[in-house]
């Protein structure tokens, strides 16, 4: 697939922030900044390879002549040395395979190459452009100098899925090398709360869950502990049993003579 480097940033551009004149100034909450998405951990090197100058992320939000430069320079450099769809999975993927079975929980490798192809080369149906306009979480917003996703996926301690839209935040802002660019992610756990064994967001709901079972459970334990050593909670039992049945405890224990005799 043949495509200029103004298709492969107008394909790019379209499926991250779905061309929108406001995604310039776009920040999701896991820190990718602008109209293609780029992580706040990387702007500083990305800026100064591109312009000549490190750039805060504040500041790259607010230029979008900074965001169209960056972006052009850095997929022109991928466009150069590994074709539009290698280019195309270095950014999603930071890794030049365009056939890659990887995916972030949306789309993999391959399914998001062929997104920015189609949208390049103007063959994205109606449905695409407006599926593009609402990016949803793992539906093709998080991008390649993110990624640092694995094919496979991985359950933690409590059972739950271990960050399984592979969220750039976790992984690959915090796997970075010297040599810059979308390389910088890779794929598999390079550091972060991941890989460091601290549970990630998506257990936490299971060991919040987890903890109110066992609390709830020792709960009772200690409650039927104390009833049974208590004697305070014992006639205080046998007061409230007197009171809800006829007879209470004198007339169990006339049942219970009755039947020895």
């Amino acid at each position: 697939m043949s495509l200029t480097l103004d298709q492969l940033v107008y394909g790019v551009r379209m499926v991250e922030t779905s061309g929108r004149a406001d995604g310039y100034s776009t920040v999701n909450s896991i820190g990718a900044v602008g109209a293609y998405q780029v992580m706040k951990a990387n702007v500083p090197s990305w800026t100064r390879e591109a312009l000549g100058k490190a750039m805060t992320w504040q500041e790259f939000r607010d230029s979008p002549k900074a965001q169209d430069a960056v972006a052009r320079y850095k997929l022109g450099g991928y466009l150069s040395k590994y074709g539009a769809e290698g280019a195309a999975a270095m950014w999603f993927s930071g890794q030049p395979n365009p056939n890659s079975k990887a995916s972030d929980g949306g789309n993999t490798v391959r399914q998001y190459v062929d997104k920015v192809v189609k949208f390049a080369t103007g063959k994205a149906s109606s449905a695409a452009q407006a599926a593009a306009a609402m990016p949803t979480l793992g539906r093709s917003v998080y991008t390649a100098q993110q990624a640092g996703y694995a094919a496979a996926p991985k359950t933690g301690t409590f059972g739950a899925p271990v960050n399984p839209y592979k969220l750039p935040g976790w992984i690959a802002s915090q796997n970075q090398s010297a040599g810059g660019g979308a390389a910088q992610a890779g794929f598999g756990d390079g550091g972060g709360l991941v890989s460091g064994g601290i549970v990630p967001w998506d257990g936490v709901s299971t060991v919040i869950l987890s903890t109110i079972f066992v609390l709830g459970g020792l709960g009772l334990v200690v409650v039927g502990l104390t009833n049974a050593v208590s004697p305070t909670v014992g006639a205080a039992r046998d007061k409230v049993t007197s009171a809800l049945i006829p007879g209470g405890k004198a007339a169990g224990a006339a049942a219970a003579a009755k039947g020895a005799a």
